[in-house]
């Protein structure tokens, strides 16, 4: 914390996790690397973000597990430092992950379109090939 401006968690140890949510999550982390032109391991860890980011995501209604990508796409695509920070889960104790049930698939698909629309539609936030993200070391 410090040495970026966000710091972005990825899994280590994904085995942890059921099938169906290691191929959920890979396709999720695809989507909006293709969508966005970007080259990030995950999405939808537990980041630490400026306070300054965080006031002005883009503005997108979620309410699903999706709710990452706003705050973090823009300001990786307007060049913000950024570090990846590879972390191990625990394994899941007890509930089911809410990400299999059809409305949070649902929900994160209407997020991603309104991201898509926000950013590469409909003009706002268009990156300039030098003003993509560069990773902190």
């Amino acid at each position: 914390i410090g040495a970026a401006d966000i710091i972005m968690p990825y899994v280590l140890n994904f085995r942890t996790r059921p099938l169906s949510r290691r191929i959920m999550s890979w396709g999720y982390t695809v989507l909006i690397n293709v969508l966005f032109g970007m080259r990030m391991h995950y999405y939808t860890g537990p980041c630490a973000i400026r306070k300054e980011l965080v006031s002005a995501p883009i503005p997108v209604d979620t309410r699903g597990f999706a709710f990452m990508a706003p705050m973090l796409v823009g300001p990786l695509r307007h060049k913000r430092s950024f570090i990846e920070a590879g972390i191990f889960l625990q394994p899941r104790v007890y509930g089911s992950p809410s990400v299999n049930s059809a409305l949070n698939v649902l929900s994160g698909a209407k997020t991603l379109a309104q991201l898509f629309w926000a950013l590469r539609i409909a003009g706002r936030a268009k990156p300039t090939e030098e003003s993509m993200p560069t990773e902190s070391t």
